[in-house]
């Protein structure tokens, strides 16, 4: 993480895979902060070289596929991956979330898994949601 003064902090990623992969499974799952940190709406579980090949039916897919697309460009590429030092830069924008969250503490898992259930990459995300009226955010559901 790169933290800026007045400006979203920068994602800074640099992942090297010495190995090609020609399956790699993608699973970002959400949690919502009560007294501990509980699943929430998002649980996202996507084979990578069929999300690249066919996103257009499912709207969990398109959208994990846009993000992923915008946050690390270099990484969102047909199969085969690996055999390179992949490195991205991007900040995480309010334009990712729902329109209509509560406000609250969230975690966000990612983990990148080969075929062989070995993990590549596993990120936890700590991000807060703040409140701007119950009636504005009523209205844009």
């Amino acid at each position: 993480m790169i933290f800026r003064r007045n400006q979203r902090p920068l994602l800074n990623v640099s992942l090297e895979a010495p190995k090609k992969y020609n399956y790699l499974m993608i699973q970002f799952q959400a949690y919502y902060k009560f007294k501990k940190f509980q699943p929430f709406l998002i649980d996202i579980k996507a084979e990578g070289c069929d999300l690249m090949r066919d996103r257009k039916n499912d709207p969990t897919r398109r959208w994990m596929y846009g993000v992923l697309k915008d946050l690390m460009s270099s990484i969102v590429h047909p199969c085969p991956f690996g055999n390179r030092t992949y490195n991205g830069t991007g900040s995480i924008k309010e334009e990712y979330a729902p329109r209509s969250v509560p406000a609250g503490e969230y975690r966000m898992d990612g983990k990148f898994t080969s075929q062989a259930n070995v993990t590549l990459l596993s990120m936890q995300l700590f991000f807060e949601v703040r409140r701007k009226g119950i009636l504005k955010s009523m209205l844009e559901w």
